[in-house]
């Protein structure tokens, strides 16, 4: 027989729902964070213990990738059951990961630590965006309304490479971009735990 048609909500009142704005708001956060991964083997050339340990940025790099890849895996079994403590949990993770990068710059293995678990963010988005989207709206019109979330995405990515490039510029150095990425993703934890509480009240 006929497959049963897919349930969800209409893209057009979708894109009118305080929770679409929500996720397009955390969407487009998470890549505030993100800037992160890319400048972490420059953060680590301008310590000295770079000087010691000349491979310290691209290992860092190995280190952060390793976490993004055990997060993906992780948050693949887990993320569907429990899409809001899961994601609210990796960006506790990211906000960790930033300040023990601000701090311990004095010592490899606080280091390599931090990137790991910056790593674990780092994984968030292609996973969990998707799987909040379509707990919030479901499948019927999924595709349409993911596309607009989804440039969130690419505006957040060009935006915050712009204001945190120009912060390291301005200031010479990275403590500014960390203490902001730290500030952003704390604000990404309440956007989550709002979309969280509406999805509750909508029965999703």
């Amino acid at each position: 027989g006929a497959s049963a048609p897919a349930e969800g909500v209409p893209a057009s009142r979708a894109f009118r729902m305080p929770v679409f704005f929500l996720i397009v708001a955390m969407c487009f956060m998470l890549n505030f964070g993100m800037y992160v991964y890319f400048m972490i083997p420059s953060y680590m050339n301008t310590l000295e213990l770079a000087a010691a340990m000349p491979l310290l940025g691209a290992t860092a790099s190995s280190v952060a990738m390793a976490g993004q890849t055990a997060s993906k895996l992780v948050l693949g079994y887990v993320g569907d059951a429990r899409p809001y403590a899961s994601t609210v949990l990796t960006l506790a993770l990211g906000i960790l990961g930033v300040a023990l990068l601000l701090v311990g710059g004095a010592s490899a293995a606080v280091l390599y630590l931090a990137v790991f678990v910056y790593g674990c963010f780092y994984g968030i988005t292609n996973v969990m965006t998707p799987i909040i989207t379509r707990r919030a709206f479901g499948d019927a019109e999924y595709p349409a309304i993911y596309s607009r979330v989804s440039m969130a995405a690419s505006v957040g990515s060009v935006v915050s490479g712009f204001i945190w490039g120009a912060s390291i510029e301005a200031t010479g150095g990275y403590t500014l971009m960390f203490v902001g990425v730290i500030a952003v993703m704390a604000l990404t934890v309440v956007a989550v735990l709002a979309i969280g509480r509406l999805g509750a009240k909508q029965g999703r």
